[in-house]
């Protein structure tokens, strides 16, 4: 897949937030150069939280095209459904609001015996997948197209200890800047770095073309 949104971004691990490793580039310059995104941000394996506006999938799909093996992509928000490769599509029967984990899934008496189900179904289909990237998610009621949010904590216990989980943590509706609610972005405990995104076009236009969110309540603040 040909990238070719410029994009800004800067690298948080969660055990150190005072080291910050960031980057601008357009990443069709990238397929050429023999440099990978991957190396340059020093990704290891892990929850990854991808969150900022513009150019978040185009990221995350970089990230897992050049690592490729034992990767698994899946979003607390809303993601496109992938167009190719495996899909895992969650039973949503037993939970409630997916977005934050596992304290959303229904403590019904047999919660556990769900949490078994569901983390043994995702290993055993993840293990048949390992070669490629994995999509992971449950069906969005509201848009067909889109995958919802699934239980990071199941993720993170079907998956071994040497999987790259890439989570797309934000929304930003396709605009290349973003104002961020009290309540966003969704980052779960289990993360272990998080990638915050800004799409470099948008630097420079009108606040009302370039943000998602661009009203004075949600810019305010922050000002």
């Amino acid at each position: 897949m040909m990238l070719t949104r410029k994009i800004a971004f800067a690298n948080f691990p969660c055990a150190d937030s005072h080291t910050v490793r960031g980057m601008e580039t357009d990443m069709t310059d990238l397929k050429y150069t023999g440099k990978t995104i991957s190396r340059a941000m020093g990704i290891t394996p892990g929850i990854t939280a991808v969150i900022g506006s513009g150019g978040k999938s185009s990221l995350i799909s970089r990230l897992a095209g050049e690592i490729s093996e034992n990767v698994i992509i899946c979003t607390t928000t809303h993601i496109l459904k992938p167009e190719e490769g495996p899909l895992y599509i969650g039973d949503s029967s037993r939970i409630r609001m997916p977005l934050s984990g596992m304290k959303d899934i229904n403590m019904d008496p047999d919660h556990e015996g769900y949490i078994k189900k569901e983390t043994d179904a995702l290993k055993d289909f993840l293990s048949g997948n390992r070669q490629v990237p994995v999509c992971v998610g449950m069906v969005d009621g509201a848009e067909p197209s889109k995958l919802t949010g699934y239980p990071v904590e199941i993720i993170r216990r079907a998956a071994d200890k040497e999987a790259y989980i890439f989570i797309e943590a934000d929304g930003s509706r396709h605009m290349s800047l973003k104002a961020h609610r009290e309540n966003e972005p969704v980052i779960p405990k289990e993360t272990d770095r998080v990638i915050l995104v800004i799409g470099a076009e948008g630097i420079g236009k009108k606040i009302s073309e370039a943000v998602h969110r661009h009203q004075p309540a949600y810019i305010a603040p922050s000002l």
